[in-house]
């Protein structure tokens, strides 16, 4: 039984339980794990040597793009203080425009009763002329 532990999905579990059903004895599973460590290493080591030119060409690639980030910057902050005056204009706007239809609230509301005072100054007038009679 090989273990293969570059593998994603390696279950350690599944192949102690496998090696101890073969009758491996620890000192096998141990032999053959620290062969596989070693094959592991080695693989990972390769991954880096063969990524590693790739690695330094970006950092190439790179150089020079901190001028280029301090050339938008200033436009940026340019623009982000205008999008925060812009903002706040709203934020004022909203405000005002909150103050305004509370202010309509209250009129409707007051309108409403005023509508039933004269309802009721009717109803009373009537009553009135209902009696006299």
């Amino acid at each position: 039984m090989e273990a293969d532990a570059t593998r994603a999905a390696f279950d350690v579990d599944a192949y102690a339980a496998a090696a101890y059903a073969q009758g491996k004895s620890l000192e096998d599973l141990q032999t053959e794990l620290s062969g596989q460590l070693q094959r592991v290493r080695r693989s990972l080591y390769s991954l880096i040597n063969e990524r590693y030119e790739d690695f330094l060409g970006l950092s190439t690639s790179l150089t020079g793009i901190d001028t280029t980030i301090e050339d938008i910057r200033q436009p940026l902050a340019g623009i982000k203080q205008g999008i925060e005056h812009v903002h706040e204009e709203l934020q004022s706007k909203l405000e005002y425009m909150d103050s305004r239809l509370a202010y309509r609230t209250q009129l409707r509301e007051k309108k409403l009763l005023l509508r039933v005072f004269i309802d009721l100054s009717q109803l009373l007038d009537r009553v009135a002329m209902v009696l006299e009679e």
